[in-house]
């Protein structure tokens, strides 16, 4: 299925009739009034990325720094998303890159389900600051022996 097909279903299922993809193949939509995910589909890579603004590069400390990069390694606590920085809007994002050939709506729609929750939980982790971090218990930390990676 084509994405710009997933993505007028989906503006169908929401009440938006007319949702489309723009001439560069991006378009963002602002779900509960909170989060304004922006898609943009790489026809050449056959890929599509989605992103969520959850905080501000000025409010980042390092001890948020590093929550968010030992929280996204691998994925394994964001759903498969990570975190970067995008300066031009002092962004601290969410992204996440799919391939869209292998998706259909309700795979789509089971990933941004998924999306939208870390873009809650992330936006909220970073607004308390470092009062809202948690040290983690040992059993929080995975182990990589037994996450399906090979040492040598």
């Amino acid at each position: 299925m084509e994405f710009a097909q997933i993505i007028e279903e989906l503006g169908q299922k929401a009440g938006i009739s007319d949702l489309k993809l723009d001439e560069r193949g991006s378009c963002s939509l602002l779900f509960d009034d909170a989060h304004e995910v922006e898609f943009q589909l790489d026809r050449e890579k056959g890929q599509v990325l989605i992103w969520c603004a959850v905080g501000r590069i000025g409010d980042l400390t390092e001890p948020i720094a590093r929550l968010l990069l030992a929280d996204s390694v691998f994925g394994a606590k964001t759903d498969g998303a990570a975190f970067g920085l995008f300066e031009p809007l002092d962004a601290i994002v969410l992204w996440q890159r799919l391939r869209w050939d292998i998706i259909d709506l309700d795979a789509f729609m089971d990933v941004l389900d998924k999306f939208l929750a870390q873009c809650g939980y992330w936006k909220e982790k970073i607004h308390a600051g470092e009062a809202g971090l948690e040290t983690p218990s040992p059993d929080d930390v995975p182990n990589l022996s037994t996450a399906g990676m090979l040492f040598v």
